[in-house]
């Protein structure tokens, strides 16, 4: 076959690919209309230059796993072994005299294998000992327990070596006289106040954990010879150099390999490196071509033909879809269901855009990831960048409406009420305790809101998957995304923090008197309405009690009580405001020979002072109950008289 028929061939294959791509998107295979094609037989010549190096892999074991070759605690020795070898994978010629054979042996079929690194040698490993850090060698440590003397205090007699005892006591008539306290020995340690350590059984040492008691470890090396490639390729044609030569170093030698037939035409030995110079030929065609008024070139070498210059022929066809689905979303960024069905079913039947939605449901992870990729890659690179990103933007908010991820619906009805009781709780939690116990309060009222929504979030999980599985059951499977319901999550997740962060932050206020006391008003009459809808769906007797054995009348029976406003809770409710409480317990404090300003503080050592003044009434109240606790107990002290 002559030069001007297989050109005249290429040109036409290339043709023909253009047609089949474009055809159905906007426009038909006869739209494009080719120009006078251009075609040349040029030369590429490819650079291979092989880099030698030794590459070494360390492992260390406890005790001896010692090599044939070992060089005991000598560490100098052991390093100018492995400087010896590694110069030997770098610069011993006669050692990868097969590796470079190989290459030789090879011809042009070598460019496909210099696509990546390749271990021509193995040396023999070899070893050293290396002495443990943390017990030097004796491959026991100090017992920490008993600090190495090998004994550690009675915990029977707490190191006194005596044991306190009630006995009775009698008078000289055989009349009971009360209890009175003798002291025997130990007989956990026999009076010496000191039993033998349990952790190291009295040797005051146990074995070095690190070194798993041998004292040293061995240090075993491999070194791998190495050889590294790189090239250059330069492509001598007329037709877009430089966008050819750029595609060919980008692309890798293996991509080289299997678009051009190479041969060997020469090498160069060096002192570590090695070389190797290939030579071949390619077809190149320049054609023009027409479509709906506009002009493109189009370039591509090989056979069969591969554009290496791809003009931007969809940015022109679908320019007037991208114009119209903007105008519709206007600039708000949402889209109705009834649209995403319509533009879906639009696009479905144009093949490009067909295939770049099948492969972005197929690859997308997040909401806000960029699919600007799938849409070139379905367009085979005939499209820029930009409207790559601007309309993959646009079918990704037309999928997420017709092949939902997750039910949005779902999350918000789920997550948005139960935010809303845990902040009313958490800032009457915070209002009542923050000041008291700041820590408590919020590492109590986090680890619960935290466990709460995931108990909300796996609910909503399951229910986003039945009513997504509904959503899309007409929907070609080829079309639906994967289910997303951890990205929803995290979004709940979020958001509980952002409210429980505010909850808090507005009971520290007014806590302080800042800002107004909620009281928990709001969350009792919430909690009220929630058990009366509980009374309605399990049904209450008449008579107004918890009747039946099953397993909702047992769950009224143990928890219905908590749903309803108690008298201590009326009490609490009644109570005067914190300021009001702490001087009252300030001033009874004044009133009973107490040291204390009243402040309206109810700090440390109000608090020290009003257990003082309680236990000595007879009443106990543990150091971080709240103010209220404290209050009560007065006024119970104050009613009887006290």
């Amino acid at each position: 076959m002559d030069n001007k028929r297989r050109h005249e061939e290429l040109a036409g294959i290339l043709l023909f690919r253009l047609r089949n791509l474009i055809d159905g998107n906007q426009a038909r295979a006869d739209d494009v209309v080719p120009g006078a094609y251009e075609a040349e037989d040029f030369r590429v010549r490819l650079f291979v230059l092989w880099s030698f190096f030794g590459r070494m892999e360390d492992s260390v074991t406890a005790g001896d796993a010692s090599m044939k070759d070992h060089f005991g605690y000598n560490g100098a020795v052991f390093a100018q072994h492995s400087g010896e070898l590694s110069e030997r994978a770098a610069c011993d010629t006669d050692l990868r005299a097969g590796f470079v054979g190989g290459l030789r042996a090879a011809g042009g079929r070598g460019v496909a294998e210099s696509g990546q690194e390749k271990v021509f040698y193995h040396f023999r490993p070899f070893s050293m000992y290396e002495q443990c850090g943390s017990c030097r060698g004796k491959g026991q440590v100090l017992c920490h327990g008993c600090g190495g003397s090998g004994r550690e205090r009675c915990n029977v007699c707490g190191g006194s070596g005596q044991q306190a005892e009630q006995v009775p006591q009698y008078d000289n008539y055989n009349q009971y006289q009360g209890m009175r306290t003798v002291y025997k020995s130990c007989s956990g340690c026999w009076v010496s106040g000191y039993r033998t350590c349990g952790s190291c059984s009295g040797s005051g040492r146990k074995k070095c954990n690190e070194c798993s008691g041998h004292g040293f470890f061995t240090r075993v090396r491999e070194i791998q010879a190495l050889a590294v490639p790189s090239y250059e390729v330069a492509a001598d044609t007329r037709f877009a150099p430089q966008a050819l030569s750029d595609l060919l170093a980008r692309s890798g030698a293996e991509f080289c390999g299997e678009k051009i037939p190479f041969e060997l035409e020469g090498e160069q030995a060096g002192k570590d490196a090695h070389r190797m110079l290939y030579g071949g030929s390619s077809t190149a065609v320049r054609l023009p071509f027409g479509l709906k008024g506009k002009a493109y070139t189009c370039y591509a070498f090989s056979n069969p033909p591969y554009p290496y210059v791809r003009p931007a022929v969809f940015d022109d066809l679908f320019a007037d879809e991208l114009a119209f689905l903007q105008k519709q979303l206007d600039g708000t960024g949402w889209l109705g269901k009834r649209q995403a069905v319509a533009f879906f079913n639009c696009y479905a039947g144009q093949p490009v855009l067909d295939d770049a939605m099948r492969k972005i449901a197929d690859c997308r992870t997040s909401q806000n990831q960029n699919t600007a990729h799938a849409l070139q890659t379905a367009c085979q690179g005939f499209i820029s960048t930009e409207m790559a990103g601007r309309l993959a933007n646009v079918l990704n908010l037309i999928i997420d409406k017709v092949s939902p991820a997750y039910s949005p619906a779902v999350w918000i009805l789920s997550g948005l009420p139960v935010l809303a009781y845990l902040a009313l709780l958490q800032e009457w939690d915070a209002e009542q305790n923050i000041a008291a116990r700041p820590f408590g309060t919020l590492l109590g009222g986090g680890l619960a809101f935290l466990l709460i929504l995931f108990a909300v979030g796996i609910a909503a999980s399951l229910l986003s998957m039945v009513v997504v599985a509904w959503q899309r059951r007409k929907v070609p499977p080829a079309y639906r995304q994967q289910m997303r319901n951890a990205e929803a999550f995290g979004k709940l997740l979020g958001w509980g923090f952002l409210v429980w962060l505010v909850a808090c932050a507005y009971g520290f206020a007014a806590s302080q008197d800042w800002l107004p006391k909620s009281e928990g008003r709001l969350a009792l009459e919430v909690t009220q309405a929630a058990c009366r809808q509980a009374d309605g769906w399990l049904g209450p007797s008449e008579n107004g009690e918890f009747e039946g054995n099953g397993f909702f009348a047992k769950l009224k029976r143990d928890f219905g009580s908590l749903c309803r406003p108690s008298a201590n809770h009326t009490e609490r409710m009644e109570l005067p405001a914190q300021k009001e409480q702490v001087l009252y317990i300030q001033r009874r404090l004044q009133a009973g020979g107490y040291k204390i300003k009243a402040d309206g503080k109810f700090g440390k050592e109000s608090r020290r002072l009003a257990r003082d003044y309680l236990a000595k009434a007879g009443q106990s109240v543990a150091d971080d109950a709240a103010t209220e606790d404290y209050y009560r107990a007065f006024l119970q002290l104050e009613e009887a008289g006290y």
